[in-house]
């Protein structure tokens, strides 16, 4: 009996200590499952930190520069050439080796050289000045050939000074005498 006794408390001994081993398993078993998903859940958050949010960024500045290269197209569209100008020139300032900026800013100023040409000619044709309005239309037409009715308003000019010295040869000759070389 004693010797059942014995073997029986060696065997709740036994049993114990093997619960509590199995407890300290079971919970170091948890605690490794948890690392592990906080492990993914780090590598996780850094992989987005080092791919995602950079490309994000990238994304984000590229949709700014066609944004304001759009802004610039429209400002060019409505004649607004020292705005485009200004526009394209923001773009360069953050990019400056966008290719298409550059020219883009290069047309801006032209087409605002051309601009202000063409109120100094019209001015000048509206004063009197085909003269002077012709020079103004001239440099237009080197710089842009086809800028709104330049060519015409030339051959109007033309046209006027041509029959300006027709007329005054007929004036001349009817003075001296040569009224039907004259008419």
């Amino acid at each position: 009996t004693a010797r059942l006794r014995a073997a029986a408390g060696t065997g709740l001994e036994r049993s114990a200590q093997a619960q509590t081993r199995a407890g300290w398993v079971t919970v170091a078993s948890r605690l490794v499952v948890l690392g592990i998903i906080v492990g993914i859940g780090v590598a996780i958050y850094l992989a987005y930190q080092a791919w995602i949010v950079p490309a994000q960024a990238e994304t984000a500045r590229l949709t700014k520069f066609d944004r304001l290269r759009q802004t610039a197209e429209v400002q060019i569209a409505s004649g607004q050439y020292a705005d485009a100008a200004q526009t394209y020139q923001t773009i360069l300032a953050e990019q400056p080796d966008d290719q298409a900026a550059r020219a883009g800013l290069k047309r801006a100023q032209q087409l605002d050289r051309v601009a202000q040409l063409y109120g100094q000619a019209t001015q000048a044709l509206n004063n009197g000045d085909q003269a002077g309005a012709a020079r103004w239309l001239e440099e237009i037409s080197t710089l842009d050939p086809n800028y709104r009715d330049t060519n015409s308003l030339l051959a109007q000019i033309k046209s006027t000074e041509q029959l300006g010295s027709q007329y005054a040869e007929a004036e001349r000759l009817r003075q001296a005498g040569h009224l039907l070389d004259a008419a």
